[in-house]
């Protein structure tokens, strides 16, 4: 396990990233209808997200695909994302 909590290759949850880092979505760990709402926003593998402001224990704030979306921490613990340092 790395500084940032994640396991070597296996992904970091979305909130554990810094605001202003960017990830790349590998999978969302959720139910079916969590998921199927994560992806209704455009939340699916491959997506990439960019981290606004994140205020821990509170919401985040994320863009994806020009689009600003809040998330609940706990659901954000479940989108599992590369963490993308090519910007």
């Amino acid at each position: 396990m790395n500084s940032s909590g994640s396991v070597r290759g296996a992904g970091t949850p979305l909130a554990l990233l810094p605001q202003g880092s960017e990830g790349i979505v590998k999978h969302v760990a959720a139910d079916a209808v969590a998921s199927g709402r994560l992806a209704d926003i455009g939340l699916v593998p491959a997506a990439r997200v960019r981290i606004l402001i994140s205020r821990p224990p509170g919401d985040l704030l994320v863009m994806v695909k020009q689009t600003r979306i809040a998330l609940d921490r706990e659901i954000a613990m479940k989108i599992i994302v590369k963490e993308d340092d090519a910007r």
